[in-house]
């Protein structure tokens, strides 16, 4: 599975990355080269077309059975809310609400579905806890080249892949 880091030069996106002392302000799961799965305000959590610039990719590797949890994992939370509280809570360090239990902000996403899949990248942490930029800093992901990905743009298994696209064309 290869998850894009994103290093966003918006307003929002430098209050992230200077908060959180990282380059990072968004993270999303890519699915091949035209498709990613993540959580975005006014948006909430879906599949979008992939964007290509500013962006740093790591791969993480899923056995089949795990490719097959991330795919259910997608299709439980596809289309739930975007947690607006908890990316407060990155400016207030207040702790998790239980109103936002199954609202997904993007790192937090991306670190359930691992968790999902039975890997826990960093010990006693919980989703809402995670910024883009700690993602970068689990041991559990290996950085990749951008030359990498144009040249593999497809980390998933034919079986979840083929699931996968399945989903996301139920949604359009």
């Amino acid at each position: 599975m290869v998850i894009e880091l994103h290093k966003g030069t918006s307003l929002i996106g430098n209050l992230i990355k200077w908060q959180t002392r990282g380059v990072y302000s968004h993270a999303s799961i890519m699915i091949d080269s035209d498709l990613s799965f993540e959580s975005k305000e006014f948006q909430g959590v879906g599949f979008s077309s992939r964007e290509n610039k500013n962006i740093d990719y790591y791969s993480i590797d899923l056995s089949l059975s795990q490719q097959l949890k991330a795919v259910e994992f997608i299709e439980l939370v596809n289309g739930a809310k975007y947690d607006y509280k908890m990316v407060f809570r990155f400016m207030t360090r207040l702790n998790e609400s239980n109103n936002t239990k199954n609202k997904y902000f993007c790192s937090e996403l991306v670190f359930c579905l691992l968790k999902f899949c039975g890997i826990n990248l960093f010990n006693n942490t919980e989703g809402w806890q995670v910024s883009p930029h700690l993602l970068s800093r689990s041991i559990k992901l290996e950085k990749l080249n951008e030359k990498y990905i144009k040249e593999n743009p497809y980390s998933w298994n034919n079986i979840a892949y083929g699931k996968l696209l399945n989903i996301s064309k139920r949604i359009k």
